[in-house]
């Protein structure tokens, strides 16, 4: 993969050649919508980025930011002082989801693949079948500062993407638990031997992940400003191939969070740049597919180089 500094030279030419192309993709109003929209992704692709660095994959975000994004509405009413046990409430949601992807996996030695694509199967069922698929519940007005919100000119959703993304990276470099995943995700097998309690390490990152994607729903909620049944739809792969194209390994034991953001901002204005072009809303589909594809190439390139 890229390393990080190049990649983020590719997103920058990426902006300038689209402002020559289109230059309303550089409007104030529509770079403000795309670093909203990133802010969502962005924090789905952090807990993504320790699961793949673990060597696993959670398929289950979206599912998850789905259901907290029902739950809030179905909680709340839109009344507003329901929102802080509304909040509580899905972030809780997240965490038990998560734990008990990384406990299956875990204790049963099952692909994660699998394991969180049953879990996202189950929830979505269960969604639907709580609400015919017509949820009633209506998003508080106090809910929107989480998207809306500004903190020294930036949008709150992306100050406070940076600053879970700065959290993960330090405990990704300076913490013993960093050191652990990343040998753990390495070698399993020789991460074990030398003593590294692999199981915990691996629960805990699909319960971060899990948290995480809930957060994820609730600032994606507050940008839309209504209850979506399929709110991030797509964001399983969107965030598989954001960590992917920013460095972290298909098989784990590499990667870091900065390369995965500037992923992050790559797939959103690729996505963007279909709607500024004014091009049907199913070519966000084409682009997630060429996305995909080129993470797969990008990746059997690398492990060719190592061989």
């Amino acid at each position: 993969m890229w390393s990080q500094s190049r990649l983020y030279l590719v997103v920058v030419a990426a902006v300038i050649l689209a402002g020559l192309i289109s230059p309303e993709f550089l409007t104030v109003n529509n770079i403000s919508n795309v670093l909203r929209q990133s802010a969502a992704l962005g924090i789905v692709s952090i807990g993504q980025t320790l699961v793949m660095i673990g060597g696993g994959f959670d398929l289950s975000v979206a599912s998850i930011m789905q259901l907290v994004t029902v739950m809030m509405g179905e909680m709340t009413r839109g009344r507003d002082e329901l929102i802080l046990p509304a909040f509580v409430a899905c972030l809780v949601m997240g965490l038990l989801v998560g734990a008990f992807n990384g406990i299956v996996t875990a204790h049963r030695r099952s692909a994660s693949f699998m394991v969180t694509l049953a879990t996202s199967l189950v929830l979505t069922g269960a969604r639907l079948w709580y609400t015919g698929a017509t949820p009633s519940g209506l998003l508080p007005d106090g809910l929107r500062p989480l998207s809306q919100g500004q903190v020294f000119g930036l949008p709150f959703s992306l100050v406070l993407m940076l600053v879970m993304a700065l959290i993960v990276s330090i405990i990704l470099r300076s913490s013993l638990f960093g050191r652990r995943l990343y040998a753990s995700g390495a070698n399993k097998e020789a991460a074990r031997l030398s003593g590294v309690k692999t199981d915990r390490i691996w629960i805990a990152t699909f319960t971060i992940s899990g948290g995480l994607a809930a957060l994820a729903g609730l600032v994606l909620a507050a940008y839309i400003g209504y209850v979506d049944q399929w709110l991030g739809g797509g964001y399983e792969l969107d965030s598989i191939a954001a960590a992917a194209i920013g460095g972290v390994s298909l098989a784990g034991g590499s990667g870091g969070v900065w390369g995965t953001i500037a992923g992050v901002l790559l797939v959103r204005m690729l996505m963007n740049f279909v709607l500024v072009l004014q091009l049907p809303i199913e070519y966000q589909y084409v682009v997630r597919g060429a996305m995909l594809i080129l993470v797969v190439a990008l990746y059997s390139a690398g492990q060719k180089r190592q061989e």
